[in-house]
């Protein structure tokens, strides 16, 4: 995963308690017909994202983790050979 896919991943989440709050406040204020099961539902949604950006921060800081530079010019140069 990029460093660019990972930081939308991460600001969309970061971002999408907010709108989702705006959505229930104007969902109630309008009196919208079946609010509280659109709250729930909204609220398990952003449940969800945060699960996604877990997932996306654990695989981002693997990917990191498998790709090490250092080590591959060392395996390269023959250093840290015994």
């Amino acid at each position: 995963m990029t460093n660019k896919t990972y930081d939308f991943i991460k600001d969309f989440a970061l971002l999408s308690p907010f709108v989702i709050a705006f959505i229930i406040a104007i969902i109630h204020a309008w009196n919208v017909p079946y609010a509280p099961a659109i709250d729930t539902t909204l609220v398990a949604l952003n449940g969800l994202i945060g699960g996604v950006v877990k997932w996306a921060k654990a695989k981002h800081d693997n990917a990191e983790k498998e790709f090490n530079p250092v080590a591959l010019d060392e395996l390269m140069n023959g250093k840290g050979e015994d």
